[in-house]
């Protein structure tokens, strides 16, 4: 049975912070963008893929045990779409992207926000 390193508090703070943050950066670069435009901006696009690559990135290091007690976040959907991104980058499907961002990002943010508010206590 393999056992987890102690987690900081603090650390995992900031690994939240990041990643509420990279999930605010693209509803925020893609808020009054529709997807025609979305996918002709080649500079839009590698700062979304970027601000996903860093969301997955976080999500690895936030402790297993703390991410089981949360399952309303897609951890594992969230690193794999980061490998995804960042060692596929020439098979990106923009049409998935734009489908999370539209759909799951914003659900994704709040629950982020009210982890990050239950995450002192435990």
């Amino acid at each position: 049975m393999a056992v987890e390193p102690t987690f900081s508090k603090t650390v995992t703070l900031l690994c939240l912070q990041e990643m509420a943050q990279s999930i605010a950066q693209i509803l925020s670069y893609t808020k009054a963008v529709s997807f025609p435009e979305f996918v002709s901006n080649t500079m839009l696009c590698d700062a979304v893929q970027r601000q996903f690559e860093i969301l997955g990135e976080a999500t690895s290091h936030v402790p297993f045990s703390i991410q089981k007690k949360f399952k309303d976040i897609p951890w594992s959907m969230m690193y794999s779409l980061r490998n995804h991104i960042a060692h596929e980058y020439f098979d990106v499907d923009y049409e998935i992207l734009w489908e999370i961002i539209q759909h799951d990002l914003p659900n994704d943010l709040e629950n982020l926000k009210q982890m990050q508010k239950q995450l002192p206590s435990l």
